[in-house]
């Protein structure tokens, strides 16, 4: 199985699983240019393992997140270990502090990275956990009051914004955070409907919110174009694929995934360069 874990400033980060140890890179698509992570050791005992991949405007420096969840008789425990690309190693840092039912790629909003995962084992309703990557420490992330407590958020990340969905069986309500973790900053973006193919409404999520008052949606792999002013849904012509496996968005930079690790080394730093359009990435893996 193989999934893109995030985007940032022109660098995607994906991961090929293995059976043995999972395969990471760091790959700038505008340049070719990629970073393929050292190994870390991989139990196999985990029960599942979700990674995150973001940048600390701090330190100027972007991160992988692993976490590792293994089952101990009744009882999970989570093994939580972060890769810097400046210090080119991976840490182990405090454990996750809810439980994770899902191997989702963690959501990279302002410096955080959030995964949806429920409380303690007296405590089963479900929340937004976000890791700060600057003093890599956890924080609740509040969501809106019609959010129910009983089923698992979908949450993603909207033109840099936090954003969450809610499906209710005919439309998706797609809510915006308009200041990360400021919980009366939650607003409704829009209310997108079903796309008329009853295959395609298992998964959904927004991709791109449009300036000429258009959204573009992932409907289980098929890109649906919302026009909201005319109300009207057409699928754009994209050659060479049926449906595509992931969709991510990324900035088309010559940031290089290699340069923290040249600079240590004595060559001379890429830098950030310049800053170009946002694309539209889309990995499809044909199968057999």
């Amino acid at each position: 199985m193989n999934e893109i874990i995030g985007s940032y400033n022109g660098l995607v980060c994906f991961c090929i699983r293995d059976t043995e140890n999972d395969i990471i890179f760091v790959w700038n698509p505008s340049t070719r240019e990629f970073r393929r992570l050292p190994p870390i050791s991989f139990m196999q005992c985990f029960h599942l393992v979700a990674y995150g991949f973001g940048y600390d405007s701090i330190a100027d420096d972007y991160k992988v997140m692993r976490v590792g969840c293994y089952c101990i008789g009744r009882y999970y425990e989570y093994q939580v270990r972060v890769f810097s690309l400046r210090g080119n190693v991976w840490r182990k840092i405090e454990n996750f502090p809810c439980y994770l039912f899902t191997d989702e790629p963690g959501i990279h909003v302002n410096g955080s990275i959030n995964f949806g995962g429920v409380g303690d084992s007296e405590n089963y309703y479900w929340s937004v956990v976000g890791l700060d990557l600057a003093s890599e420490s956890y924080r609740m992330v509040p969501l809106p009051d019609c959010a129910d407590p009983n089923v698992k958020p979908m949450i993603m990340a909207l033109g840099g914004r936090f954003c969450t969905i809610f499906d209710n069986d005919e439309a998706v309500d797609v809510w915006v955070m308009e200041q990360y973790g400021v919980k009366k900053s939650w607003n409704k973006l829009v209310t997108v409907p079903y796309f008329p193919d009853p295959m395609t409404v298992d998964c959904t999520k927004p991709v791109f919110f449009l300036r000429d008052g258009a959204i573009l949606m992932e409907f289980y792999g098929l890109l649906v174009l919302y026009n909201i002013d005319r109300d009207e849904s057409t699928i754009p012509t994209i050659y060479g694929t049926r449906h595509c496996h992931e969709v991510e968005v990324y900035l088309e930079t010559i940031v290089s995934p290699n340069a923290y690790y040249r600079l240590q080394a004595g060559h001379q730093n890429g830098g950030f360069g310049r800053q170009g359009n946002k694309n539209f990435l889309m990995i499809y893996f044909a199968g057999y």
